[in-house]
């Protein structure tokens, strides 16, 4: 690491104004000041969620006695209780944060800079999608994505009308891989897990993915119930998927449920759009 003569010579200069525009240079620099004696935190603006901010952290680095340059750190994102405006019971549990200097100018500069992307926060329930692969010994998490869903989950699987990745895909009002945007919408939502496979994107077993049958020794418990990745849901480039198979895989499981019901019922097997596309 390069040690720097003047703290104010490091780049955290520069970086602090990419993550927090909205505040005026002189007092960064009185925060870079302060940051030789203590740790300084600061906000930054929402990325996608009305109402949310993200705090980070000055701190200096010692060698020898001297701070010989300053560190910023991401620390985490929080919500303010305004964010849940259009959610009475979210409104009611949300715990509001101490309050942080320009939170209101934070706010303002994302509206006039990005408006197009921020939005309020009307989820009825939060799914956070865990992708692992099931060679990986170690059965890691490479990625995952928080949803937000416009119903109730898991009650959106069960109206039996298509499959049930197809039904998450319809209450699906938006999603962000994990991250600033995730953590923002996530917020003080109670996330229902799911896991997905990452060969296929089908759902994960208790010993095996249920689209492609790779096994794998479960390291956790399974939710009672497996289903596709979303199709809404667009992978990440490094996550190289086959996720046909899921997707099939859901639709045969479900046809076969849905005859069975039609013999022992008479009724009509429902019919899904979205696999004839395929």
């Amino acid at each position: 690491m390069r040690l720097w003569e003047s703290p104010l010579e490091h780049p955290t200069r520069r970086n602090i104004a990419a993550v927090a525009p909205h505040l005026p240079m002189a007092l960064v620099d009185q925060m870079l000041h302060t940051a030789l004696k203590t740790r300084v935190n600061f906000i930054g603006p929402p990325v996608m969620v009305h109402g949310a901010l993200h705090v980070f952290e000055l701190d200096g680095i010692w060698e020898n006695g001297v701070v010989r340059c300053i560190a910023l750190r991401y620390l985490h994102a929080i919500r303010r209780s305004v964010s849940y405006q259009d959610s009475f019971v979210m409104r009611e549990l949300a715990t509001e944060h101490p309050a942080y200097e320009h939170q209101e100018e934070a706010e303002t500069y994302a509206c006039m800079e990005w408006p197009e992307s921020l939005c309020w926060d009307r989820a009825k329930s939060v799914m956070a999608g865990h992708v692992i692969m099931p060679t990986d010994t170690e059965l890691r998490t490479p990625a995952t994505f928080i949803a937000w869903l416009n119903c109730e989950f898991p009650e959106v699987l069960y109206s039996g009308f298509e499959p049930p990745g197809e039904l998450i895909n319809d209450a699906l009002m938006a999603y962000a891989w994990f991250g600033p945007a995730a953590s923002e919408m996530l917020g003080g939502h109670a996330s229902q897990a799911a896991y997905y496979c990452g060969i296929c994107g089908g759902g994960l077993g208790q010993l095996k993915c249920e689209a492609c049958g790779t096994t794998y020794t479960a390291a956790r418990m399974r939710p009672p119930w497996s289903c596709a990745m979303p199709r809404a849901v667009q992978t990440p480039s490094f996550l190289n998927m086959d996720r046909v198979i899921g997707w099939l895989h859901d639709y045969d499981v479900w046809l076969k449920e849905r005859q069975l019901e039609q013999g022992r019922t008479s009724k009509t097997v429902h019919k899904t759009r979205r696999i004839i596309e395929l």
